[in-house]
């Protein structure tokens, strides 16, 4: 995959393109480069020097190596190139949001609380915190 030379990226792992579309246009709204990785694999093969500003992971989606993600995400933030990493699950899924939480690389909500945490912030466009507080 292509290295994307853009300032801010948000940067969606899903195959979900419901919960997509709200935050692309969220994401759009910012002024920030979305990028939707529907397959774990293509998270493995991106490298960029870009920022991210969100890292969005849906919990459910397949193949997810959760090592490799936390070694990611740690290497990331040791070189000031990642914001905020929020993974999200529905909310009958208490047993992997609770594995989730245990993993400690960041905020973990149900799929409603991360949809309305969405709708929310795209309200706070200009505010002092542009990711807007969680629910």
């Amino acid at each position: 995959m292509p290295a994307i030379a853009h300032e801010s990226l948000v940067i969606h792992l899903t195959q979900d393109l419901m919960a997509a579309a709200p935050l692309k246009n969220w994401a759009s709204r910012q002024g920030m480069t979305y990028c939707m990785f529907p397959r774990f694999e293509q998270l493995q093969e991106w490298h960029s020097e870009a920022r991210i500003e969100l890292l969005a992971i849906d919990l459910q989606a397949t193949g997810i190596d959760w090592a490799f993600l936390a070694s990611w995400i740690e290497a990331h933030r040791r070189s000031q190139r990642l914001g905020r990493v929020i993974g999200y699950a529905q909310h009958v899924e208490s047993e992997l949001i609770e594995n989730a939480r245990q993993q400690e690389f960041g905020e973990i909500m149900t799929r409603g609380q991360f949809i309305r945490w969405i709708a929310s912030s795209a309200q706070m466009v200009g505010n002092q915190k542009p990711l807007g507080d969680p629910p």
